[in-house]
């Protein structure tokens, strides 16, 4: 089932203005920036939807807080310079590193990672949950993946951005080709590699941490 699909005419993957104000966002013009953020709040917002749709047991999560939290962690402090970005690509590959940010700190904060054999066995559900692209319901589990993804990044940068935008963002296969500008093939392949190494990653790593050494 898909969790969140374009909004219609007007969503991240028609209009055709988003490039101009992100230019101006990043030139510091204020109000671009408002106006920016005003047009695609619906969007980030289903994006964060579908993120907790796959978070069943987290009721202290909602979309709400979600977006907002996004919209801080983008725009960066008061007094620090504009935050630029090239392109859409750029922008919406920063939103979903943002929310894949926001979900690891959140599991630290409630410090719910399983000790010893219990934490041992999530790698497993993971795997299991690649393999058939089901849902990942433990949100430590999440951030399991989202540290192994970031190892991934340090060699394949692009695969690892398609992995955030499938599973972090919730998009599909086309909409994650419309966001990068590539063929629908081209997705399917990087995707299909990206399981792959993650599954090998995830049955190799030691996820104790060091006091269970």
């Amino acid at each position: 089932m898909t969790l969140w699909m374009p909004l219609g005419r007007n969503n991240m993957f028609t209009r055709h203005d988003i490039t101009c104000l992100l230019d101006a966002s990043g030139e510091g013009d204020a109000a671009a920036t408002a106006q920016l953020w005003e047009q695609i709040y619906a969007d980030v917002h289903g994006m964060a939807s579908s993120m907790l749709a796959k978070h069943r047991p987290t009721a202290s999560l909602a979309p709400t807080l979600v977006t907002h939290e996004v919209y801080l962690r983008m725009l960066g402090s008061a007094d620090a310079a504009p935050p630029t970005w090239e392109n859409r690509r750029h922008f919406f590959g920063s939103i979903a590193r943002a929310m894949q940010q926001f979900l690891v700190d959140h599991a630290r904060a409630r410090k719910r990672i399983k000790r010893g054999g219990d934490r041992r066995r999530v790698p497993l559900e993971l795997q299991t949950a690649l393999a058939d692209e089901g849902v990942i319901d433990d949100l430590d589990a999440r951030a399991m993946l989202a540290e192994a993804n970031e190892k991934l990044e340090a060699g394949f940068p692009e695969d690892a951005e398609i992995v955030r935008l499938k599973i972090i963002a919730g998009l599909t296969i086309e909409q994650v080709a419309t966001v990068l500008d590539v063929s629908s093939d081209r997705v399917v392949r990087s995707w299909s590699f990206a399981k792959a190494w993650l599954c090998r990653e995830l049955e190799s790593r030691d996820w104790r941490t060091p006091d269970e050494s």
